[in-house]
């Protein structure tokens, strides 16, 4: 049997492994917390640079200086991401950086004819013709001014609004709506638009302006 100054020494360097395993565990725990602390301010960085480009950009003006300044906002809010590594702040910087790409691309004219060359030129909204925005931008008063918006500036907007093309979206595994489901009747008295929608486009087609029904599949070879 051991005597108590066995038991005493092993006493104490239980004791000192517990002490040892509790600092360790607080230096992982004080490690994991920077990690975490710096991925937030990293994602709250990234988000205030791209509200601020948006607010620059936000009433459709055509100014030159603010254009330059947005662009500028953008590329330091993309390097402000680089460093976002906690995968809670990945997801919420994915869904803001989806709403902000919609934005920018209304800003630069995605699918808006009434957004006009001439607009890039930097000139009145009442020109609409790009030759006349040309020279307007070039000239006024007898001394040279220069109104256009840059190209690398709105390379920057134009590229912050695109999707990348290894995008993964996050709804691309998900089934769309069975047969009993669209044939449920409780279903058309709930969501009566929406399932009349689905119910319809599963049926119909439009081809050249023309409403065409679809052929329905032979399931009995």
């Amino acid at each position: 049997m051991p005597g108590w100054e066995t038991v005493a020494h092993i006493l104490s360097a239980i004791a000192v492994s517990i002490a040892l395993c509790g600092f360790l565990w607080q230096v992982a725990s004080n490690v994991r917390q920077r990690r975490y602390d710096k991925s937030a301010f990293r994602l709250t960085s990234a988000l205030e640079a791209f509200e601020e480009a948006r607010k620059l950009l936000d009433d459709g003006n055509n100014d030159r200086v603010t254009w330059i300044a947005a662009a500028r906002a953008l590329e330091r809010g993309n390097r402000m991401a680089e460093g976002i590594s906690e995968q809670v702040h990945c997801d919420v910087f994915s869904v803001q950086r989806d709403r902000y790409r919609r934005i920018f691309g209304d800003f630069v004219g995605y699918d808006n004819p009434a957004i006009s060359g001439a607009f890039f030129y930097g000139a009145p909204v009442e020109i609409q013709n790009i030759d006349e925005a040309a020279k307007n931008t070039a000239s006024r008063n007898d001394r040279p001014q220069i109104r256009s918006i840059p190209e690398r500036t709105l390379r920057v907007i134009w590229d912050f609004a695109q999707f990348p093309t290894d995008y993964e979206d996050p709804i691309s595994g998900i089934q769309g709506f069975s047969e009993n489901e669209l044939q449920l009747h409780v279903n058309h008295i709930l969501w009566p638009g929406l399932f009349e929608y689905l119910q319809h486009q599963k049926t119909h087609t439009s081809i050249g302006g023309q409403l065409r029904q679809k052929q329905r599949k032979n399931n009995d070879s």
